[in-house]
């Protein structure tokens, strides 16, 4: 059987574009040896052609690194502009817009002194955003002796947010430590409903939040009775916005 053996030696000749190669091997056979010399041409530019991919293989890559980078770079940071324009400053509270379900709502947490004396923190949560529920006022809010009656009319069933509306102020006046006493503005309903019948004239050294239609919302205060002025059923907007009036003259008070 023949035996081959490699040598270490490598012939080279360049010819032209093309290179030959060639290898010698030792081949034994009995007591014979022979060599054996093996060549091979290469072409050079294939050679070159390949190093140059190679190395616009490694740039690409390089590239599409940097690009990927650039764009988690500009994600999280869009991400964390959008998370930070949800937050801001109104009035001196602070304020973020969260979603409840698919319902976007205004949240905040306020320090409350109750009339107890107790401090209490207090969770709001408003449907309007309170920096556009631009509702003119002129009541700075006294806090408030005797009685607090809120007073509207049946006419305001018709709207469909009076409910929530009610439920919102009688919460917040529940924390602070005040009760509140429904009331109709209307003799007639009031009568048959076996009301009290509270207006700001017939009603004295007691507070009054009295609710009326009228063609534009606002709030107006009358010494202690406190007329809040709805247009279009905004009954909601209105009463967020005294709400807001509230905790604001709360917070000037020494």
């Amino acid at each position: 059987m023949a035996k081959i053996k490699r040598k270490a030696q490598n012939k080279i000749k360049q010819r032209g574009d093309k290179k030959e190669v060639c290898e010698i091997f030792k081949v034994n056979k009995g007591k014979k040896e022979k060599s054996v010399e093996l060549c091979g041409e290469v072409e050079a530019g294939k050679e070159k052609a390949s190093k140059h991919v190679k190395e616009a293989e490694k740039k690409q890559l390089f590239y599409a690194v940097i690009i990927m980078a650039a764009v988690l770079v500009l994600f999280f940071a869009a991400y964390a502009m959008f998370q930070q324009s949800k937050k801001f400053e109104y009035n001196g509270f602070k304020f973020e817009k969260i979603m409840y379900d698919k319902l976007p709502l205004y949240y905040t947490k306020i320090s409350i002194t109750r009339m107890d004396g107790n401090i209490i923190n207090y969770n709001l949560y408003l449907r309007n955003d309170p920096r556009k529920n631009n509702i003119e006022s002129d009541a700075f809010v006294q806090f408030m002796r005797g009685t607090i009656f809120v007073s509207l009319n049946k006419d305001f069933e018709k709207c469909e947010d009076t409910n929530l509306a009610m439920t919102n102020i009688g919460m917040l006046f529940g924390a602070i430590g005040l009760d509140l006493r429904g009331a109709l503005d209307n003799l007639e309903q009031a009568e048959t409903l076996k009301r009290p019948y509270v207006t700001c004239e017939n009603t004295k050294n007691n507070t009054v939040i009295l609710y009326t239609e009228a063609d534009k919302t606002s709030i107006i205060q009358q010494g202690d009775c406190y007329a809040i002025n709805v247009a279009n059923c905004g009954i909601l907007n209105a009463t967020e916005a005294f709400i807001m009036q509230v905790l604001s003259d709360m917070q000037k008070r020494p």
